[in-house]
């Protein structure tokens, strides 16, 4: 069938770009048939939108985020775009578009009137399989929960993972925060559909006598031959507004959805309430209370009554939603729709703001049911797998040293605040520390190294001469709290073994090189002879996850000079890593004490 418009994707890297023009279908049972083009992530991405109608508007609502030239706001504030022969740009870095897509489905449809074309284009990984990325984004959840939950820090406050705190980490909790942020803008929605409901007119047939406003139709005609006993009398229509359509049977299973969702919420809010309100007794009747410094204790009953305030918001606003939502059910509109669940999703479920709103409310809390709720920055770099990968592999780092006995005392997830409602975001230079015995380890994300004629401290002990300075993770090891003995550097790459090794006219290597060479340390606890052969930096580990191509191990030489390539992914075995950060942490250890006895 020929369509009045086109619309062509451009993608590829560079030299090597491609054009491919979009099929369209008018059903969506058609689109689920339909096998798209599939695009790697990271690859140049643009559209060129054309149409002799120049009604016709394209939409793609999984890119409303995004900040994309030609993008035009409607009234209702959904996001389109209309025909121009401009190439519309996506991602290119060189064009300063560097934000990519989130690997996965991407539907696109065009409106002409009230007919609606659909179509869909994938985008797919660059260098790991969909489940592999998957696993990744699962294990960094499961993991950073784990962990944040195991090691709970105890200092001066004394915290102990209580019944409420647990509670305030749970995922049931998280999900009712979601909800209650989504409670506002939904009684927006529900105002208006008290006032545009969508309805279809139906006909309702009576006897009635002949007068001059009865309305005739066809049954009117075919009834009176079927009963001539009817003398004086019209079968005659009356017209009537139906309210029991497909959308709003929707909105009253998904209205019958929230109202059990808030009686839980409202229940299990109390449950936290009390909890807490138990956990404070319990710290005025310990008799190391009162040994806290005033500071201490009035940080400690402000938060108490912050959380109090707080919870008891977040249960009044619930409440009042659910007494909104039976006032809701009550009203004419809702009142004889049938309480079925819909079998079909319609699209004005999706196309329509005032349903929309509600339909994306219920979807968000039944999708959230096992997920944590992560600081909102996550949410965008889910969507940039190479800083996922870079998250993923410190995470396993902590969980390697954790497992050969190291505990986690403090830095990011491990801070004394952990039992706040959000995990927080991993920035760039957090040093997350771990001990054991007389072991202490910094664990640094994202640092960039001091300069050559920086003097060191046990805080920041290393430095480089070299401007590649700032290695993705750093472990630097300390004894007894004063005697800095060497470090371990990680650089995750998210690329093919073949990639690192002989592309980018060697740049890859180089930098490896530079932090194993051009590193050094004026606080290096070993003597002064020993120094001059001992370099600060023991081992450079490089992290990738696929080592499909050419070669599918490194050169032996690489591990005579101190570097090591990994293969980390899900599905690999990260036991041989972990036996070797073991064994270059004791190696230093051992030759520090060794050299102390001499």
């Amino acid at each position: 069938m020929d369509l009045p418009f086109s619309l062509k994707l451009n993608f590829g890297y560079k030299s090597g770009e491609q054009e491919y023009e979009l099929l369209f279908f008018q059903d969506e049972a058609s689109l689920l048939e339909y096998t798209p083009v599939k695009v790697k992530e990271f690859s140049n991405l643009s559209f060129t939108f054309n149409s002799i109608d120049k009604q016709a508007k394209l939409y793609i609502p999984e890119l409303d985020d995004y900040l994309i030239e030609n993008q035009v706001k409607e009234e209702n504030g959904d996001i389109c775009y209309i025909p121009s022969d401009d190439n519309i740009i996506i991602y290119n870095r060189d064009q300063g578009k560097t934000v990519p897509l989130i690997p996965g489905y991407y539907t696109l449809y065009v409106k002409i009137g009230e007919t609606i074309f659909y179509s869909r284009f994938e985008i797919i990984l660059k260098d790991l399989g969909t489940p592999e990325w998957e696993k990744m984004k699962i294990e960094i959840e499961k993991m950073v929960g784990g962990l944040a939950r195991t090691f709970i820090p105890k200092k001066t406050s004394r915290r102990e993972i209580t019944t409420s705190n647990y509670l305030m980490n749970d995922q049931l909790f998280q999900r009712i925060l979601e909800f209650e942020n989504n409670i506002p803008q939904a009684i927006v929605s529900l105002e208006s559909l008290k006032k545009e409901a969508k309805y279809r007119i139906d006909k309702r047939y009576n006897w009635k006598p002949i007068g001059s406003k009865n309305l005739v139709d066809q049954k009117t005609i075919s009834q009176l031959q079927i009963h001539p006993e009817k003398r004086g009398l019209l079968y005659t229509p009356s017209r009537i507004i139906k309210y029991d359509i497909i959308e709003n049977q929707w909105i009253k299973f998904i209205l019958s959805y929230f109202k059990n969702f808030s009686l839980l919420a409202d229940r299990y809010l109390e449950k936290i309430l009390q909890g807490i309100i138990e956990d404070e007794e319990k710290k005025r009747e310990d008799k190391f209370t009162s040994a806290y410094s005033q500071s201490v204790q009035n940080y400690n009953t402000n938060s108490y009554n912050r959380k109090i305030e707080t919870l008891k918001n977040n249960q009044q606003k619930i409440k009042h939603f659910y007494a909104y939502i039976l006032e809701f059910l009550d009203t004419p509109v809702m009142k004889n729709i049938s309480s079925r669940r819909p079998i079909n999703v319609p699209k004005s479920l999706v196309m329509n703001p005032k349903y929309n709103t509600i339909y994306k409310m219920y979807l968000k809390s039944r999708n959230n049911r096992n997920t944590l709720n992560f600081s909102n920055r996550y949410q965008y770099y889910w969507k940039s797998t190479d800083v996922l990968y870079e998250i993923w592999c410190f995470i396993k780092i902590i969980r390697s040293l954790s497992l050969q006995g190291y505990t986690p005392i403090s830095g990011w997830i491990f801070e004394n605040d952990i039992l706040s409602q959000e995990l927080p975001f991993l920035h760039e230079d957090t040093t997350v520390v771990l001990s054991k015995n007389d072991i202490r380890i910094n664990l640094v994300y994202n640092n960039s190294m001091e300069k050559e004629d920086f003097s060191n401290t046990l805080d920041i002990p290393v430095k480089t001469s070299s401007k590649r300075n700032k290695p993705d993770i750093r472990l630097d090891i300390i004894l007894q709290d004063k005697y800095y003995i060497g470090s371990l550097i990680f650089e995750v790459k998210y690329k093919k073994l073949n990639n690192i090794l002989y592309n980018d006219e060697g740049r890859q290597r180089q930098q490896l090189m530079a932090y194993k060479q051009n590193t050094m340390s004026s606080i290096l606890a070993f003597p002064e002879i020993l120094t001059r052969s001992l370099q600060a930096v023991s081992a450079v580990f490089a992290l990738y996850p696929s080592n499909e191509g050419r070669k599918k191990t490194a050169p032996k030489y690489y591990e005579k000079e101190g570097i090591f390539f990994h293969l980390l992914n899900p599905s690999s075995d990260e036991k041989e890593l972990s036996v070797k950060i073991q064994t270059s942490i004791e190696e230093r250890i051992s030759l520090f004490n060794q050299q102390s006895r001499n």
